[in-house]
Order: C-alpha cells, then structure tokens, then sequence
C-alpha cells in the first residue's frame, strides 16, 4: 500500500506523496469513515481515477469529479485545502424508521441485507469553508458489502432522499458487494426487496420469476396485491419490459400518431423503435393497447438478442413445434432461433401457439430467461440483460446509474 499522511481508526489520509504516480488501488484494512484528500488531487493523479477499497464500501473517484471539486475553490485557497469523503453508518432506530417508511410506502417487505451509509463528498479550504456538490460531471462507481444470508436474486441498492421516499439505484454483483454507478451522493442501502401478490403465491409456475423481476424494477402489479397472470399483454407493455431490460436510455421521440408523448409508454416505445426491437403496424401507427402475440414476443426477443450481442442465430430448430406452419412468415426463423438459445417455451412440447394472445405470466418467464443468459457483449450500454445465452451466475448484469431513479411512492406502468 503506498504511504499515507495519516491513518487512524476510520479515517484515512492520503497526501500528495502517496498519491503521485499511483498504479494501484489505496487499500485500508478496517471501515472506512473519513477519507481526506489533498484538493488538488486530480492535478496530483494526473487526471486518473482514485480507487480505495475498504472493509465496508469500495469507492472510485472518477478524475473529472475531483477536478470539478478543485473548481469549486479560488485558485489563491487551492493550496491548504482539502477533499473530504465521509461515509456515516445508519443505524439503530434512525435506521428501523426509514426502511418501515419505505416498505410502506411502496407495499414491499424490504430487508437491510448490507450496508447502509450516508455518503457525503466535499471540498473545505484552509479557514473551514465547505464547496458542496450536488450533480457530478461524471459517475462515480461505490461497491457496498452484502450479507452472505441474503437471495441475491432480490438484492439492489436504493438511494434515500430527504423527503423519505426511496429510489433503486440498480446494482451488479461483484465478489459478494453490490456495485453502483451514481452522479450523486446521499443515502445509499443494500436491501432485500421480496414483493408478493396474492394471485401468484409461492408454487405458482412464474411466481419466483415476479418477484425477481420485481426486485429490478422490471415490472409492476396492476394494484398494490394484484398481478392478474393471466391477463393478455399489450404491445405497449412488453416494450417497456425489454426496454427496462436491456436498459436503453436512448433519447429519441416516435412519428406513431397513436402514441402521444403524455403517454407512460412513449419514451420507451420511441427507445425500443431506435434499437430496431419493435417496428410500427405501418409507418405512423404502432397499436400500443392491441394485444402482442406469442410469434410477436418471440421476434422482438431475438431483435433484443441481435441488438445486444451483435450476433445472428443459425435457425436450426431442435424440437419442431407442430404447428409453426401456422405461424407468419416473418416470424418463423425468429422462433425458431429463440427456442435453439432457450430463449422462449412452447404452450406443450409441440405446441407454441404462435398466433395465440401472449399472457403478463409468460411476458415475465420470457423476461427471466433473458435474465438468466450470458455471453460477452459487444454492446457496452448498461442494462440487466447482455443478449447472453451461457448460465449466468450474477443476478445483475451491469450497473444501472441514476439519471431516471424510479420512485418507489410513485406508481410506474
């Protein structure tokens, strides 16, 4: 470990020697409270990242970040100032009374299953004075420990706001902490979220499916305790759900004169016909309420598939579905080369009903099967699903970062 100004119980000090021409990691063996830095340390690293790993959290300081801290302060107080990270353990009643606001907030049993801390990131001159900021210019990764008991399918990490209210920051598995990208600060928690519905109880053929899915921010109930399983999708509603999938954010808007932009499926729609996953009826209609079909569901998923890999599928079938005759002609190759990846099921073993009305059930079973593949992606967008068809271990696929932070007070469709 390079050497450092100053190390005592939570609070680790690094001065400029310990930081020029740094190679590794800055590791400190304990948790982690305090970790002071000289304020000019992005002109020390030479404008690379600072990592620092510790027994509670891992944190990387992106360089930009530490250059807009530098900014915050004259030029003349540069010298005697310095960046301080300060990362507070709630806990106690403090604790209790958030996590018991949130899960009623939101209807959900919720479980502490790591860490909890409050993050604060600032910069303080020589007499005291303290530069805040609220928005980093670029994310900044933090890595928070999790319990070994906890089901990793139904971990994330969810960021606390004043009001009370919580928002899912996402998360992706790494060696036994759950990992974050965020362009800000604050609360942050590693939690448990086990949603349940009265209408798929434990045993139910899709029940763990939903409450994985559920647990990502996936997809939604149709009421606080209802799912309804077995009500047809719509097109619109299975956009959204490869959408949140994958983790599209790009900004694009729809010609589709039956989809205004007040509507909740407008952005996603507009994502997904950006990607080249879904197409329009004709050129300026998109049908969001009709209901999609099994052969509909099983062409878009190989469109997300092609999207994210950057691969095509040779269309060999290995169990022929007695009735893919009875299928369209542009959807043929697509389920075939989805049933080879493992990617859809039949309605039997020789039955996949293609024209036949897709059910909110099988949506989230396509869904979690997406989940549950791997490969190595050419794509290097964030997103939960990486077009992958190799077991995959990690419940998480990427990191999910908070620019559009879901609120768990607001009911999304």
């Amino acid at each position: 470990m390079p050497s450092v100004l100053e190390e005592t119980a939570g609070r680790l000090q690094l001065n400029a020697a310990s930081l020029n021409d740094l190679s590794a990691a800055i590791v400190y063996e304990g948790k982690l409270r305090v970790l002071v830095l000289p304020g000019m340390a992005a002109d020390i690293l030479k404008q690379k990242p600072l990592r620092v790993e510790a027994s509670n959290f891992n944190v990387t300081l992106p360089a930009a970040v530490l250059q807009q801290l530098r900014d915050l302060i004259p030029a003349e107080q540069l010298a005697g100032s310095q960046i301080f990270l300060e990362a507070s353990e709630v806990e106690g009643e403090a604790a209790q009374r958030m996590l018991a606001s949130a899960a009623q907030q939101s209807g959900v049993e919720l479980n502490l299953a790591g860490e909890f801390l409050d993050f604060k990131l600032y910069i303080a001159t020589a007499d005291g004075k303290k530069s805040v900021i609220h928005q980093f210019v670029d994310q900044l990764t933090l890595e928070l420990n999790t319990h070994p008991e906890t089901n990793r399918n139904l971990l994330g990490s969810y960021y606390f706001l004043d009001s009370g209210n919580m928002e899912y920051a996402g998360g992706s598995w790494l060696k036994g902490k759950v990992a974050l990208s965020t362009e800000h600060l604050g609360t942050y928690a590693v939690l448990e979220y086990n949603k349940s519905y009265d209408d798929v109880p434990s045993g139910h053929w899709v029940h763990e499916a939903v409450q994985e899915l559920s647990a990502k921010h996936l997809i939604q109930g149709v009421g606080l305790r209802k799912f309804d399983p077995n009500r047809s999708v719509t097109r619109s509603e299975f956009t959204a759900m490869l959408t949140r999938l994958l983790g599209l954010e790009v900004k694009s808007s729809t010609v589709f004169t039956d989809v205004s932009a007040d509507q909740w499926y407008a952005e996603v729609v507009a994502q997904a016909v950006e990607a080249g996953i879904v197409h329009g009826m004709s050129e300026t209609r998109f049908a969001p309420e009709a209901l999609i079909s099994r052969q509909e569901m099983a062409v878009m998923v190989m469109r997300a598939y092609e999207y994210v890999s950057g691969k095509k599928v040779e269309s060999k079938s290995v169990i022929q579905f007695g009735d893919l005759s009875t299928a369209a002609s542009w959807a043929r190759e697509s389920i075939i080369a989805a049933q080879v990846l493992g990617l859809i099921q039949g309605r039997s073993d020789r039955n996949f009903d293609p024209g036949g009305s897709a059910t909110r059930a099988e949506g989230q079973w396509f869904c979690i099967i997406c989940l549950k593949s791997r490969i190595k992606s050419k794509s290097s967008k964030p997103g939960l699903w990486d077009g992958s068809v190799e077991p995959f271990q990690s419940p998480f696929g990427g990191y999910r970062n908070l620019r559009k932070p879901i609120r768990m007070n607001l009911s999304v469709q």
